[in-house]
């Protein structure tokens, strides 16, 4: 019981706090606002009757309006920065895509170009070549033009595998043993005459008896 009651303390000490506070700004603004507007308005309209009771009505009259158009304003606002900031950014992609259409256009111009000026210069140089070889050597120089214009410009396929090359490839023709090398035709007649060796050796003692 002792810990509910505790509890139960601390929450209306905690409300008793919170009234208190509360009832601190009810009465700072009662005695700072509102009672003097309350006596300011009194003597005003002591002093201005009728002006004052309309000034109230207009007032009272007012607040939906100002409220409403307080709100549309806000909404107006927010809404075009929206829309602007929408549009910005539209605009930005748009012209974004331009550049990068227009950079790949001028990438690929410069592609072809650079391309094309390879090969001309390279057209004139071997053609300086051969007209100085020519010049110097004569016929003979258009021999040695060729062989320059392939050692350096035509590139020479990758040398072939021995291992691939059919000279050393095995002959499927040939007897080969359990691990795959050659058999010598030596080898291979004795192992085929030893059958008929031993057949002789079988028969001999037959022949002796007779």
């Amino acid at each position: 019981m002792a810990p509910e009651r505790s509890h139960s303390d601390d929450l209306s000490s905690y409300f008793d706090r919170s009234a208190t506070a509360v009832r601190e700004y009810a009465d700072v603004f009662e005695h700072q606002y509102a009672r003097p507007a309350m006596k300011l308005g009194g003597v005003y309209h002591d002093q201005h009757p009728i002006l004052s009771v309309f000034l109230v009505i207009l007032f009272c009259l007012s607040i939906v309006p100002v409220v409403t158009f307080i709100g549309f304003s806000i909404f107006a606002a927010v809404s075009f920065i929206i829309i602007a900031l929408s549009v910005a950014l539209g605009a930005f992609v748009l012209l974004e895509l331009i550049f990068v259409s227009v950079l790949l256009c001028v990438l690929g111009a410069v592609l072809f170009m650079s391309a094309f000026l390879t090969g001309a210069t390279i057209s004139t140089y071997l053609f300086f070549r051969l007209a100085v070889l020519v010049r110097n050597e004569g016929r003979a120089g258009l021999n040695e033009w060729i062989l320059e214009a392939k050692s350096r410009y035509y590139v020479a396929e990758p040398a072939q595998d021995p291992l691939e090359d059919d000279d050393y490839a095995y002959d499927d023709d040939e007897p080969q043993d359990v691990q795959g090398g050659h058999i010598s035709s030596a080898e291979s007649t004795n192992e085929a005459l030893t059958p008929k060796d031993e057949l002789n050796s079988t028969q001999d003692p037959i022949k002796e008896e007779y």
